[in-house]
């Protein structure tokens, strides 16, 4: 292909080297303990290395779907109980997403751009030094997206492929089964051919039916997780707010049992409440798209503040408390990507990466405003939106140009929506 020349694997060879420098070096340089949901991670991976067991404190359990504790638990049985290798493989895998990234956009200059942006984004590098499934999550993505990078639909073992991807994504976030269907809505949407359905399914199902077989045996559970209704009551409760809201009233709590149990009645509680406040949960779920889409300074404060669990302080305070050196560079170059990227999505042709983008888009929209928002749940649209803003300066200064009437409205739709949710939390943060 004319975009994968000599020069151009040349140069991305260098920025992958780069990617992985930046991401190690800040590895290197940081020793930070497990906090919150990373110290579930390392507990559970730690007995799935030593036990071949999946079970916490002994007890089997599926509260956390197995993927990323299976990856960080295949890294301990090599390096034993250590984070920090953890995150320098993150770190291998992000540099390789550049590569991903660089394939996607077709290589020559626009792919050479997009990777170099992913090398630097300062989001990206800190995801790699937190225990948590974030840069695993989006690489398998990024490596289903590369597999139809020329055109859907692909041929059948490629399909294949493409559900081996999306099956090692589901197993590490649930949410990506959704887009088993949401990619033949979003080809239809961006007018492109439907990709194989039986192809995908039957490698989605290769990879997540042996999980699905052990909950339904271990825990009379065929679910991919036991915490889909604890989540749903969390962001739907008379106290919820959009985002992470574990303040529910003890009577919608069910009682103490197994997990399978409490996750049932927890369902069964959140959806009393929307069917009693249908009103209420619509406004706190377009809350939750707000938190979605908000800034980094929640992930800043966890991989920043020397105690960022600490109840006894509120995180308004724990975010000021950093210095704006900190903040600025890790939420202003995400803000900048998703506003340059939304222009460069304006101007996109039809094509799988579209596709992709829209069903990704809506898969983690339709979820979020379904149970809660939060800044690290749009890192896996980060890539798209660092990719478009490549392809915005990639065709400077043509790019200048209005991209019509109806999707420049559009845009600035779209702008305005960001920069009022940034200026709106700005205000609730840093006011005096």
């Amino acid at each position: 292909m004319p975009g994968f020349t000599g020069g151009s694997r040349r140069a991305i060879v260098v920025i992958a080297l780069v990617a992985l420098v930046l991401r190690l070096a800040f590895v290197i340089a940081r020793d930070r303990p497990p906090v919150s949901d990373e110290v579930d991670y390392h507990r559970l991976a730690w007995t799935l290395a030593t036990t071949g067991r999946y079970s916490d404190e002994g007890v089997p359990t599926a509260y956390r779907s197995i993927g990323y504790p299976a990856f960080v638990a295949a890294i301990y049985s090599v390096a034993g109980p250590r984070p920090e290798a953890v995150h320098a493989a993150q770190a291998v895998l992000d540099a390789g997403s550049a590569v991903l990234l660089f394939a996607i956009a077709g290589g020559g200059t626009l792919g050479l751009l997009a990777a170099l942006f992913w090398a630097l984004f300062p989001a990206a590098i800190l995801y790699t030094d937190l225990l948590m499934p974030e840069t695993a999550f989006t690489a398998c993505l990024l490596a289903a997206a590369c597999l139809t990078r020329r055109a859907f639909p692909v041929t059948a073992g490629g399909a294949l492929a493409l559900g081996l991807c999306l099956g090692a994504a589901t197993l590490i976030r649930p949410a990506a089964l959704l887009l088993v269907g949401a990619l033949p809505v979003a080809a239809h949407l961006a007018r492109t051919a439907i990709p194989r359905p039986a192809p995908i399914l039957a490698g989605l199902l290769l990879v997540v039916a042996p999980w699905l077989a052990r909950n339904a045996i271990v825990l009379h559970y065929p679910g991919l997780v036991t915490s889909t209704g604890v989540n749903l009551l969390i962001g739907k409760h008379p106290h919820a707010t959009g985002g992470y809201s574990p303040n529910v009233p003890k009577a919608m709590i069910p009682p103490p049992g197994p997990e399978a149990q409490r996750d049932l009645a927890s369902m069964g509680s959140a959806f009393a409440y929307i069917g009693h406040e249908p009103g209420r949960a619509a406004v706190v779920g377009f809350a939750g798209l707000a938190q979605l889409f908000g800034s980094e300074t929640g992930m800043t404060v966890w991989a920043f503040h020397p105690h960022p669990t600490d109840p006894s302080t509120r995180l308004r305070q724990k975010i000021r408390s950093l210095p704006w050196w900190i903040h600025a560079p890790v939420s202003g170059a995400t803000l900048a990507f998703l506003l340059l990227g939304t222009l460069g999505l304006a101007r996109m042709r039809r094509g799988p990466t579209l596709t992709w983008f829209l069903a990704l888009f809506g898969t983690l929209a339709s979820i979020h405003f379904a149970f809660y928002g939060g800044s690290r749940y749009h890192f896996p649209l980060m890539p798209f939106f660092v990719l478009f803003t490549a392809a915005l300066v990639a065709t400077w200064p043509e790019s200048l140009r209005p991209p019509g009437r109806a999707r420049a409205l559009a845009v600035l739709v779209a702008w305005a929506g960001l920069l009022g949710i940034w200026a709106g939390e700005a205000a609730i943060l840093f006011r005096a």
